[in-house]
């Protein structure tokens, strides 16, 4: 039976790659993760648009992944979905970074604009995952007042202290009060 919760597209041309490298990029659509590997890009999966779950997370800590880059598009869906995978990511203590994809653009888009190499430098140039939820969750609340950044710190620090790892939480409430 077809399990959309258990389906990462494209991993039958990517595991052997990404269990090796212990790195993978996640994209939204099937279009996306098929233009990516036939230029090359092999440890590109994609989560069936933005129903990626916990089971898509375990498949891929099962093949030794440690770094995961997401590189959804840059509507809002796409960027409420990296915020929800990430977390997903982060909660399993794997360094998660956010792919800053130009406004309007999908990885498919991006690579018939700018090529391989272009998509490869917007990749490299990635947020980490703390980074991205304070830029993300900021558009949602007036942080130029206190009582917006209190409530800022308090959200997000909550959903950093609800991972298991004691490591990423110590690291990331660091980077989070850094940030702020």
């Amino acid at each position: 039976l077809f399990k959309k919760s258990r389906i990462l597209f494209g991993l039958n041309y990517c595991r052997r790659r990404i269990a090796k490298d212990r790195k993978a990029i996640i994209v939204e659509g099937q279009i996306d993760a098929l233009r990516l590997i036939y230029e090359g890009l092999n440890i590109v999966v994609a989560g069936q648009g933005t129903a990626f779950g916990e089971g898509h997370v375990k498949e891929l800590v099962n093949l030794g992944v440690n770094e995961v880059f997401l590189a959804l598009d840059s509507d809002p869906p796409g960027q409420e979905a990296a915020f929800k995978i990430g977390n997903l990511f982060q909660k399993e203590g794997i360094e998660t970074k956010v792919v800053n994809m130009p406004k309007g653009h999908d990885p498919d888009s991006l690579l018939r604009e700018k090529g391989i190499q272009g998509f490869i430098e917007i990749v490299k140039n990635s947020h980490d995952y703390v980074t991205f939820m304070v830029q993300h969750q900021s558009k949602f609340l007036n942080v130029n007042t206190p009582a917006g950044k209190s409530e800022l710190v308090h959200a997000l620090s909550k959903q950093i202290r609800d991972w298991p790892d004691s490591v990423m939480v110590h690291e990331s409430l660091k980077k989070l009060a850094h940030l702020l």
